[in-house]
């Protein structure tokens, strides 16, 4: 397949599976809504930059730099892989810890207990990094397609069952567990990555010097688009931080899609190309 076809296949299926789980989460927060109550939607809220900047922390960049990388071989992989999940195990016992000072500062002693568990999912999550990491690098898309609408679907249905049995919150963070854990399993099952005993300090401060750029960059970009969840979730009641949460992540989806699709897409192509100036031409035109 061509360079051009292999582009255009790639940016619908990467369109297809934002727009497909995208949609599907949607309905499901739709029929959840009608379960749950607002404020159960607002104190998962309240937890959502410390869940987004501990992800981010533990990737540290270093899957982008694989990207970016030409060539990488099990050395530059299992070094990331190590790391990664060295890093949501530290993360996780440092917002373990944290737990308290969290449910104090918003003054709800439930989030105590919640971000306990609700932050295994940092954990989860770095068990898959690499593997999507090459499925992305090798612009597998399709497969990927087939492993996050799955995964949103399972969880979701999981969450409605739960919400309908009375859980509450703790339905919406089972459902967010159990989209990570599918999604790791899909990812291992699509991917024939797996890691070896090997990490090598060369090869981590190559991918760090990179990586850390963008960590710090991902790190404000956190913070700003959360800078009012954490405002509301403190001084308001939670259930108008629900209202607000919802309405906001509603309103970002058009662009959410399409940015998300795209870059999936542009990074691993250029990496491709970098090196052929008339076809970067191309493309940009």
């Amino acid at each position: 397949m061509s360079l051009r076809n292999n582009t255009v296949y790639g940016v619908i299926w990467s369109i297809g599976q934002e727009l497909g789980s995208k949609f599907i989460s949607f309905l499901i927060t739709v029929i959840l809504a009608r379960i749950l109550s607002p404020a159960e939607f607002g104190l998962i809220a309240m937890l959502s930059i410390f869940i987004a900047i501990g992800n981010s922390l533990v990737d540290g960049g270093l899957t982008s730099s694989l990207i970016r990388t030409a060539v990488v071989d099990q050395k530059d992989c299992s070094t990331v892989f190590y790391f990664n999940l060295m890093g949501s195990l530290l993360i996780y016992l440092l917002l373990y810890f944290a737990a308290p000072l969290i449910s104090d500062f918003y003054h709800q002693p439930i989030l105590k207990n919640v971000v306990r568990v609700y932050a295994i999912s940092i954990i989860i999550n770095a068990f898959f990094g690499i593997q999507q990491t090459l499925l992305i690098k090798e612009m597998r898309f399709k497969a990927m397609t087939m492993i996050q609408i799955p995964a949103v679907i399972g969880g979701g249905v999981l969450g409605i069952v739960l919400a309908k049995s009375g859980f509450g919150v703790w339905s919406l963070v089972w459902m967010s567990l159990l989209n990570a854990l599918i999604s790791t399993l899909l990812h291992w099952w699509f991917s024939e990555w797996r890691p070896v005993a090997l990490f090598d300090l060369k090869s981590f401060k190559k991918h760090f010097n990179y990586g850390y750029k963008l960590t710090l960059s991902a790190l404000l970009d956190k913070l700003y688009q959360n800078i009012y969840i954490i405002i509301i979730g403190r001084f308001y009641a939670p259930s108008q931080l629900g209202f607000y949460a919802r309405a906001d992540s509603t309103s970002q989806l058009p662009i959410g899609i399409i940015s998300a699709a795209v870059n999936k897409v542009t990074f691993p192509l250029f990496v491709k190309i970098v090196d052929h100036d008339e076809q970067l031409v191309n493309i940009y035109r």
